[in-house]
């Protein structure tokens, strides 16, 4: 990789991170509001994109194998789908309680 792909590659993981950041202290921020089930699984999901961030740049600093940053990156993706996927169905469930619905 050459020194332009690997500056543009940190700067992209340093404003990825920066995003993801604000987006993390936003939903942190509705989650202590709101005290949900739901709220708490979508900042999960939140700080996966955080953590692959993270990753990112351990590994461009060299602490992280290439493999193992791999690796973490497909299980960050699974859990954050994971998060989502359970939240929705969290809302869903709750809506349909709260409504007398039957499923």
């Amino acid at each position: 990789m050459g020194a332009g792909h690997g500056s543009g590659l940190a700067l992209s993981l340093v404003l990825a991170g920066g995003g993801s950041l604000l987006l993390v202290g936003l939903a942190g921020v509705a989650y202590v509001q709101r005290r949900s089930r739901s709220y708490l699984l979508v900042l999960l999901a939140l700080a996966t994109l955080l953590a692959r961030t993270v990753a990112g740049l351990l590994m461009l600093d060299g602490l992280l194998a290439d493999g193992v940053h791999h690796t973490l990156e497909h299980v960050l993706d699974v859990a954050l789908v994971g998060f989502l996927l359970v939240a929705v169905y969290s809302v869903r469930s709750d809506r349909a309680r709260a409504t007398g619905e039957r499923r």
